[in-house]
């Protein structure tokens, strides 16, 4: 954390039966990966699926 924000986090799935990425995350080629450098949600349902997001509260940075 710097300043109170997150700083180089990052999450790796596995085991994932798919992943959803929303449209508006934009994510940035590294390799074979992509990341991206902005906050995002990251949950998975109980069938495996794994979602990735912009926070859903209104003051999001």
């Amino acid at each position: 954390m710097i300043n109170g924000r997150p700083t180089d986090v990052y999450a790796r799935h596995h085991h994932a039966w798919r992943v959803n990425i929303d449209p508006d995350v934009a994510l940035t080629p590294h390799g074979k990966d992509r990341y991206t450098r902005e906050i995002v949600e990251v949950s998975r349902s109980a069938d495996g699926v794994v979602s990735v997001r912009y926070p859903r509260y209104d003051d999001h940075p």
